[in-house]
């Protein structure tokens, strides 16, 4: 079996994420307040947020297979600790090490799959990450409606599903064998030496249109993600009541449609242009946000959800694709897909930590027409400071030689 089939496989097993689903309802009955709920999901696009460029310092140490291991040991740990105990400090300890594991090996994969290719297969790639990230989108759909169902037989079932599956992915990325270099003298574009001294030059330097593209991820996944964890299993379990089996199918149409939408996305940006698959994407994020805050029953909810799905699961193959290329270093590539993931973390916690006070003063409607209106705003200044940056094609421009 050849490294990229190993790959195919690391991204599958790692995405079995049977606690997902039910992670809020899991706070939730532990009798916790909503911000407090809201506060401890957070945590973890904190961590991803404050630790984004730790990866880049392992790796000057070690093989980027190895830095992904640690990540996926980590989430193990904090899995274990969210079940162990139920104390405040022990699920707050938990988060952390979750988002720790997450950081280390979110952005180091992308960077690990770009270099199992030639300087030259920049097409292949890109085919290969959109496949994969589908893939990924597969593997939550299907290990989140077991484990919804699996919840209700044991509620920390699910839990120890997913860490078994986080030692599954630790050995199956170590069988990847003769790729990822250490990260010593790579971590900018120049790395001078004089009279045997290393000297820090300059940090590498992104076009307009690859920022664009940062923000354009990061926005769009945290303005999908933070509601998908936090506010609609609020929606399906508080206000609408629905069983847990419906609520593990109903918010599965979330990764469904991500999962069509990321092994398309390419492909329809290519056809479509990117600037009219970014615009369509926005507005079907707008639309799913206003739709959870209408929703009274569960066919509204469960459209909404789809939409949101099929908005956001194009994002991190498009983003990656531009950003992940051709003539950079593996500690560069991992640079910037870590910096990526640490601005969606900023604006994840963000949502998730005021999303928790609006909700339980406001209630789930105007929080959720509140996201409506700061996504488009901030998503039309992102595009408009782009194109004002350069009259070139937001998606054009390679990074500096």
């Amino acid at each position: 079996m050849n490294n990229v089939a190993f790959f195919y496989i690391y991204r599958i097993v790692s995405r079995l994420y049977f606690h997902l689903p039910i992670l809020f309802v899991y706070f939730y009955l532990q009798h916790l307040s909503l911000p407090i709920i809201e506060l401890l999901l957070a945590v973890y696009g904190l961590v991803v947020m404050l630790t984004a460029k730790w990866n880049v310092k392992l790796m000057a140490l070690m093989r980027q297979t190895k830095v992904i291991a640690i990540g996926e040991g980590l989430k193990g740990i904090g899995l274990l600790l969210l079940v162990s105990d139920t104390h405040m400090g022990v699920l707050l300890l938990g988060q952390i090490a979750c988002g720790l594991g997450y950081s280390l090996a979110a952005g180091t994969d992308s960077s690990l799959l770009r270099s199992l290719f030639s300087e030259q297969d920049q097409k292949r790639y890109q085919k290969t990450e959109s496949s994969s990230a589908s893939y990924m989108f597969l593997s939550v759909l299907l290990a989140g409606i077991a484990g919804s169902m699996l919840f209700q037989a044991n509620i920390k079932l699910p839990f120890y599903l997913s860490i078994a599956s986080n030692v599954l992915s630790l050995a199956v990325i170590l069988l990847i064998r003769n790729t990822g270099h250490t990260a010593q003298g790579v971590l900018s574009v120049a790395d001078k030496s004089r009279d045997g001294q290393k000297e820090p030059a300059a940090a590498l330097e992104l076009t307009p249109g690859q920022r664009y593209w940062k923000r354009y991820y990061a926005l769009i996944r945290a303005f999908t993600l933070a509601p998908f964890v936090g506010f609609i299993p609020f929606l399906l379990y508080r206000r609408l009541e629905i069983g847990l089996f419906y609520f593990g199918l109903v918010l599965s149409l979330f990764t469904l449609l991500g999962f069509i939408s990321a092994r398309y996305a390419v492909r329809v940006g290519m056809k479509i242009g990117e600037n009219r698959l970014v615009i369509i994407t926005t507005l079907l994020s707008v639309l799913s946000m206003i739709v959870v805050g209408l929703s009274q029953h569960i066919g509204s909810a469960a459209v909404a959800i789809a939409l949101m799905g099929l908005a956001s699961g194009g994002a991190r193959p498009l983003a990656a694709g531009q950003l992940n290329g051709s003539g950079m270093r593996p500690a560069e590539r991992t640079a910037v897909l870590s910096s990526m993931e640490r601005m969606y973390g900023f604006w994840n916690a963000l949502l998730l930590i005021a999303g928790g006070f609006v909700l339980q003063e406001f209630g789930l409607r105007m929080l959720m027409f509140g996201l409506a209106a700061v996504f488009f705003l901030v998503s039309a200044a992102s595009l408009l400071l782009s194109r004002g940056k350069t009259s070139a094609h937001p998606v054009t421009g390679q990074l500096p030689s």
